[in-house]
């Protein structure tokens, strides 16, 4: 009988602490859901407009981020704010009043890095570049040296623009006009750069013209035709950049309605998400870009998040090159369409990314294994029906 009693007097005890216990354990755990409810809060440069195929993307794949990660992309304000140097300062002052704990953009030039690289390490926020090399080395090393900059996501702008021109230059392309951007448009630079070098190599090549900042659809359209007026010998067009949405297709229509021959034809550096019609009008050549012209703050969301959860792929920021393509034919085209044109594309599946892509379950990434990663998914590849694509490369 005494044993019996001892036994119920332990079992009465056990549940007496178990109830402690429990009562104590349920607010600690919703205390610990309260903290892991907020979000860490990224600011994010690029446009959330979801008429242009590759931002459409671009939104759908940084909600699986914001859901893997328990993070959120804030946007910059669209409010127009003078100059691009001026636009980039204003876009970050307003992602720091957001209270965000990073911040991605894309500088026009190297300028403003300096002032930018300044505010944001007084706020403690870290910061990098997409789409962008830091090109003076003085200001390179000013931004390497603060402890919030992450690093860059950047696409060779000189050698695309170089195998663009090699592409009809090689067909017999002489005369040109040059389509771009303001001259202190580091991106646009390059491109230019690139161009000339190719150009160099064939002594009877010239660039007859240029137009330079157009901004809307009427610009477009004005400086194509008074070029083709002024210049009826030109044989093509060489587009190395606008911020005009849709700038191809632009360019591509007023050419078609205007040109009385068939000689006059278009080069340009990004593909749109019309790539299979581009090609088939005859009038566009060649183009180089990326798959996605959204993959650059892609990947560098995926640093960004790696960093701000406290697993940074090395101890200093590091450059990451994006590599792209260079489609010369309509049947090339179709061939990539699926992955250029398709409005479904999700890059990586979730499962992918939570494995291979987040280092905390991935201790082995690092900056070489992130560029192997980036590289052997440069085609990416179409679609699958569950909205995932197949990726390549093993963790």
């Amino acid at each position: 009988i005494r044993q019996e009693v001892n036994m119920r007097t332990y079992f009465h005890y056990f549940l007496v602490l178990f109830l402690i216990f429990a009562l104590f354990r349920v607010p600690a755990e919703a205390l610990g859901q309260t903290r892991t409810e907020a979000p860490l809060r990224i600011g994010l440069e690029f446009r959330e407009a979801d008429d242009n195929t590759s931002f459409h993307i671009l939104n759908e794949n940084l909600k699986h981020l914001e859901k893997l990660a328990n993070v959120e992309f804030i946007r910059a304000d669209q409010n127009d704010s003078g100059t691009s140097s001026e636009q980039s300062v204003y876009n970050i002052e307003y992602l720091l009043s957001q209270d965000v704990d990073g911040i991605l953009f894309a500088p026009t030039t190297n300028q403003v890095l300096p002032a930018i690289c300044r505010m944001c390490e007084e706020a403690k926020v870290y910061w990098g570049i997409y789409l962008r090399s830091i090109t003076d080395k003085e200001i390179e090393d000013f931004c390497m040296s603060s402890p919030y900059y992450i690093g860059n996501t950047y696409e060779n702008e000189e050698d695309w623009a170089y195998q663009l021109a090699q592409s009809v230059l090689k067909k017999g392309y002489r005369k040109f006009a040059v389509l771009s951007e303001a001259k202190w448009d580091n991106t646009c630079r390059l491109r230019e750069e690139g161009f000339q070098k190719a150009l160099m190599e064939y002594p009877d090549a010239q660039i007859l013209t240029e137009a330079r900042s157009m901004h809307t659809t009427s610009d477009i359209k004005e400086n194509i035709k008074s070029i083709m007026q002024a210049y009826p010998d030109l044989d093509c067009f060489f587009l190395a950049g606008t911020k005009t949405i849709g700038g191809t297709e632009q360019v591509l229509t007023t050419i078609q309605a205007m040109r009385s021959t068939s000689r006059i034809s278009l080069i340009a550096i990004d593909f749109s998400d019309k790539i299979v019609d581009d090609f088939h009008t005859g009038i566009l050549k060649s183009a180089y870009g990326t798959m996605q012209l959204s993959l650059d703050p892609y990947y560098l969301s995926i640093l960004m998040i790696n960093t701000l959860k406290g697993y940074p792929l090395e101890e200093s920021s590091a450059s990451y090159c994006i590599p792209g393509a260079l489609i010369t034919s309509e049947e090339q085209a179709r061939e990539l369409s699926p992955v250029i044109e398709d409005r479904s594309l999700l890059y990586f599946p979730d499962d992918y990314i939570q494995d291979t892509l987040f280092k905390w379950n991935n201790p082995d990434l690092d900056e070489t294994q992130f560029q192997k990663i980036i590289d052997a998914n440069q085609f990416l590849e179409s679609s699958v029906s569950s909205g995932n694509v197949s990726t390549i490369v093993e963790p």
